[in-house]
Formats: C-alpha cells, structure tokens, sequence
C-alpha cells in the first residue's frame, strides 16, 4: 500500500506507508499518531532517521507535502543506503518529481 514497492511491512504506520499522489486520508484512516508526536519526539532524538521516516508518513496521511518532502529528504541524505526507510522514502520523492531516479 501507499506505492511501496521494497519489503516494507515493519516500516508502515497502521498497515500504510505514505500515500501516493490522489490518495487522500480522512478521520477514517485510525491514525491515533500525530505530528506532534514525532517533533516533539525528535526534540530528544534529532539524528533519529526512523522518527524521521515515521513523521514523513505521518505528514504525507495529513497530505502536507513539503513538510513530507523535508522530513523524506533528510531520511534519504542521512540514512543507510541499503534501509527500506531510506528506500522507501526515496521511492516516494521520485514517484513525486523532486528527487531524480
């Protein structure tokens, strides 16, 4: 779900990753983390790539994109190469147009 195309399962927040272009989310999604969550969790923990990845799906359901990009971006400049966080996070910026293949 959400366009992940890697073996991502552990990765998703309640079952989905991030959605694609014309997917939209509602109150019906049962997402019970918010942003606020991750951020404030990110206080602690900056260099955290994981909460990073969590808060850019948590973003990309809210359908805020730049702040998805941001928090995306730097899973894919700081994380291992080889993690399905980065692969997916990366992934997601190609299928958007704002990072090349």
């Amino acid at each position: 779900q959400g366009g992940c195309s890697v073996p991502c399962r552990h990765l998703l927040i309640n079952g989905q990753g991030p959605p694609l272009d014309g997917q939209r989310v509602g109150p019906e999604s049962g997402m019970v983390i918010g942003d606020g969550d991750y951020r404030q969790a990110l206080e602690t923990a900056p260099d955290d790539v994981s909460l990073w990845y969590a808060l850019g799906v948590v973003l990309s359901r809210l359908n805020q994109w730049k702040d998805t990009e941001e928090a995306f971006h730097y899973v894919v400049r700081v994380g291992k190469p080889d993690a399905g966080e980065v692969k997916v996070a990366r992934q997601w910026l190609v299928h958007r147009g704002v990072l090349a293949p």
